[in-house]
């Protein structure tokens, strides 16, 4: 079956369901999820041409990096958000 969203839109629908899933939390959810879902959404809000949003997202990703414990995982996600040159 097709949407008749376009690739960005459907991105940015996807990232957002991901995001939701992510606040209500649950088992099986790590300490890094939140802040790497949030960079996911900066990407899709960067790929539908929305820049002031994605600026938002990168905001909130970097302030959840601090509660991330393992610091290698705080790494990966801190060079994901450096990619998005924001």
């Amino acid at each position: 079956m097709y949407s008749a969203l376009g690739r960005p839109e459907a991105a940015l629908h996807h990232a957002q369901r991901a995001l939701e899933l992510v606040r209500e939390g649950g088992e099986g959810f790590e300490d890094w999820d939140l802040a790497t879902v949030l960079e996911v959404v900066a990407r899709a809000h960067l790929a539908a041409g929305n820049r002031s949003e994605a600026d938002h997202y990168v905001a909130l990703a970097q302030s959840e990096l601090d509660k991330v414990a393992d610091p290698e995982d705080r790494e990966i996600i801190g060079s994901q958000l450096a990619e998005l040159n924001l």
